[in-house]
């Protein structure tokens, strides 16, 4: 027996035999063309495209009912990509410098592309690096004539189906969804994260996955004894009768807590000493409204509006975002908080590209980003705040500015806001006038200017994860580092309860948007520092709620002001243990 360590998708647990899947034809030809031969080249790579693009929309066009929303989301989102005029741009350029065959040079900079990805802070955009993957192998598939048919795949994998757990390079939408309906437990890929879209469809689909195990197909062998713990993402091969037996008590308690956080829908979030407490979703894609209802949401606290900028060649107009936040306002039936564009750094837009010739810091998360960004090319802000203006119209919105860190920024971000309404007034376009306007809490600046930021704002959300970064200097994503980002450390709480109390203060609401929002176990931690507003993604709203109506804040309030005073990290666990007794 041994155990392999890599990211779950979040819940379940899977006990199966192990099977490999390769997709055949995966050995791609190189060789040279002749020079006359080369612009026939160039058009077979245009066309290898177009036929993936138009083989993507039909799959789209004819998804099953039964298919969840997510996947035409995701497939939208690679095809969007797919149709990107970079993506060619440079095997053309090989092509004909270096007279290669089409898919020597399509591959070669798939896997540029897919460094470049990894190698992003962000862990979403990192994350991305698998539909990059993805993408290029549907073209190198109509350069080859590979087919991504998996008809015959009952077939290999033999009988039950459950039994089965499928160890790949990668998988595609349509590879998982045809996996789910043949019923196989759960899949190993050596690509994946967190925020990658095989984990959001495994969730969907009701698969226990292990993603972002490097060579995969190495360790496992098909025939292997395997269980999937898709909650700590690990994998046991060959498990002995004792990790057996503790395997499977622990899926009979999974599959009790289950069905007790599905009862919990229709309950409020409600403290034992009876405060009510407002629980939020963070979304990307219009999409996941479907989740968003299901869970019963008390609203959007965060959109994020940059998913709309990025993979293209040209941002959207105000007309298509207009579209876009109309009708997320107008089918949510509930609040919707829109975050205006949050890029720079590790972000990149192709039509801010400018800035980035201009500016090496923007390399930096200290660099050009989010509002600092916007502020320096309202060509890109003020068709957005046209948009979201716009679509106030359709409903309650709330519109959110990221990364502000002076005065001096929301004065001019309020400059700019007046000529839009007064815009918008001269064309006798709908908006709301009244449109609320606040502020993410993520540097240490603005939560130390609280009270100086809060007349001229009408709430605050603080963004936890930036601004424990900020706080302590340290990357979460840098190995090296890693060991010092501490969601417990005095120096955040404390910035947290100073942006509450100035909050309160001002009579403003205030939120939580980051990571720490949706682990349940800092949830009483927030409720101890005055949080009474928690904004999540939508799969931790039920864990989240089950904690808050078991918390009695007047017992938790006085424990967690000890953390802020306890300098050892081994102190504040010790009291973390206690408070969530």
């Amino acid at each position: 027996m041994f155990t392999l360590h890599a990211t779950g998708s979040g819940h379940g647990l899977c006990f199966g035999r192990a099977h490999i899947f390769h997709r055949p034809g995966s050995e791609i030809p190189e060789y040279n063309v002749h020079p006359e031969a080369v612009e026939a080249e160039v058009r077979r790579l245009r066309a290898a495209i177009d036929a993936a693009s138009d083989a993507m929309q039909n799959l789209r066009d004819n998804l099953d009912a039964d298919a969840p929303e997510e996947m035409r989301a995701i497939l939208g989102v690679q095809q969007m990509m797919l149709e990107d005029p970079t993506l060619v741009a440079d095997p053309i350029e090989q092509i004909r410098r270096e007279h290669v065959n089409a898919e020597s040079a399509l591959q070669k900079h798939g896997r540029q592309l897919l460094h470049a990805f990894e190698a992003l802070d962000d862990p979403y955009l990192a994350a991305r690096s698998g539909d990059v993957g993805q993408i290029v192998e549907r073209v190198l598939g109509q350069l080859t004539g590979v087919d991504r048919d998996l008809d015959s795949l009952p077939e290999q994998l033999g009988s039950p189906p459950a039994e089965i757990v499928v160890v790949a390079h990668d998988l595609s939408p349509e590879d998982l969804l045809a996996l789910s309906r043949r019923g196989i437990g759960g899949f190993v890929t050596s690509l994946g994260g967190a925020t990658s879209h095989s984990t959001i469809l495994a969730r969907s689909l009701g698969l226990v996955a292990v993603v972002g195990l490097p060579a995969a197909v190495r360790y496992l062998c098909s025939g292997d004894h395997v269980v999937l713990d898709g909650m700590h993402g690990i994998v046991v091969v060959e498990p002995d009768s004792a990790a057996l037996d503790t395997y499977h008590q622990r899926r009979r308690r999974i599959a009790g807590q289950r069905a007790g956080l599905a009862r919990l829908r229709e309950s409020e979030a409600r403290t034992l000493d009876g405060q009510r407490i407002g629980l939020y979703a963070n979304i990307q894609l219009a999409e996941e409204l479907d989740a968003v209802h299901r869970e019963r949401a008390d609203g959007i606290g965060l959109f994020r509006t940059e998913f709309l900028f990025m993979n293209r060649p040209s941002p959207p107009d105000e007309a298509e975002q207009y579209r876009i936040y109309r009708g997320l306002v107008e089918q949510s039936g509930c609040p919707v908080t829109l975050r205006t564009l949050d890029i720079g750094a590790d972000k990149p837009v192709a039509a801010a590209s400018q800035w980035q010739e201009d500016n090496p810091s923007t390399n930096s998360a200290l660099g050009l980003r989010a509002l600092r960004w916007c502020l320096h090319d309202l060509s890109l802000f003020k068709p957005q705040l046209r948009a979201i203006y716009r679509a106030s119209a359709a409903g309650a919105t709330r519109l959110l500015l990221p990364m502000l860190s002076t005065l001096e920024e929301l004065e001019q971000v309020h400059h700019v806001l007046a000529e839009v309404r007064a815009e918008l007034t001269e064309q006798k376009l709908p908006f709301d006038p009244d449109l609320p306007v606040g502020a993410m809490i993520e540097v240490p600046a603005a939560a130390l200017c609280t009270d100086a930021l809060a007349p001229k704002l009408d709430f605050f959300a603080i963004g936890s994860n930036d601004l424990l970064q900020y706080t302590l200097a340290v990357d979460r994503l840098d190995d090296s580092v890693n060991y010092l980002y501490d969601p417990l450390h005095p120096s955040l709480l404390k910035l947290l309860q100073m942006t509450v109390q100035a909050a309160n203060r001002h009579d403003l609401p205030v939120s939580v948007c980051g990571r720490m929002a949706g682990e349940p176990e800092f949830t009483r931690v927030l409720l101890g520092l005055g949080l009474r507003e928690l904004s999540m993604v939508v799969s931790a709203l039920q864990p989240v709620k089950r904690v808050v109506r078991g918390t009695d804040i007047a017992r938790t309030e006085p424990l967690v002001a000890q953390l802020l005073d306890t300098p050892q990290a081994a102190g504040r666990r010790e009291l973390l243990a206690e408070i969530n007794a």
